[in-house]
């Protein structure tokens, strides 16, 4: 190679070098951040499934047992839009011509509330870890926890039925509030 040829050839220059790795390292950094983004994002929607499908179940838990109970055998519930954390209640044994309907022994939703009994705090623009509390079932003497993911259970009566609230939160990733509702109403025999 003669150094004529060496003239005509030309290789990259140090300014050249530093602009292409800086703009390679711009594509790796947002490329990167699209990573972290989509991976934070599938998660937060993975809990929120599974906080709708807790709620899920355990609105069809409570529905299934108030469902078979009397509107006037509801004790301690007070009228909507006022609420209680809890409904006892007494479900439809059997119908007897003779008696008329035949109620079995009272039955009982309650929510027990977290320790201290703060379910979120805020202050400041903060939010507080998020305390969940348990939905119990009792019946025949026994309690049973039917849920352990909710922050708030409501429950009122209407002129045709009960009215059920669920709530469930929990701190999703880099600290936001994941938030999920559900609400509806069973109509209950007279």
């Amino acid at each position: 190679m003669t150094t004529a040829d060496r003239a005509n050839e030309r290789g990259f220059t140090l300014f050249e070098l530093i602009i292409s790795t800086a703009v390679l390292l711009g594509v790796l950094i947002a490329s990167g951040n699209l990573f972290v983004t989509a991976a934070t994002t599938q998660q937060t929607l993975g809990t929120r499934d599974l906080l709708e499908e807790n709620l899920r179940r355990a609105m069809e838990r409570i529905v299934n047992r108030v469902r078979e109970a009397g509107l006037d055998t509801l004790v301690d519930v007070p009228d909507a839009p006022a609420v209680s954390s809890s409904v006892r209640f007494r479900r439809l044994q059997d119908y007897d011509v003779s008696r008329g309907s035949v109620f079995g022994p009272e039955e009982r939703f309650w929510f027990r509330a977290p320790p201290g009994g703060v379910l979120v705090g805020e202050g400041e623009g903060t939010i507080a870890p998020v305390q969940a509390g348990t939905l119990m079932f009792d019946a025949g003497g026994s309690s049973v926890s039917w849920s352990d993911d909710l922050t708030s259970v409501a429950f009122g009566r209407t002129e045709r039925g009960l009215e059920i609230a669920l709530e469930a939160r929990i701190m999703g990733p880099q600290g936001s509030t994941i938030v999920v509702r559900r609400r509806t109403h069973v109509a209950l025999r007279n």
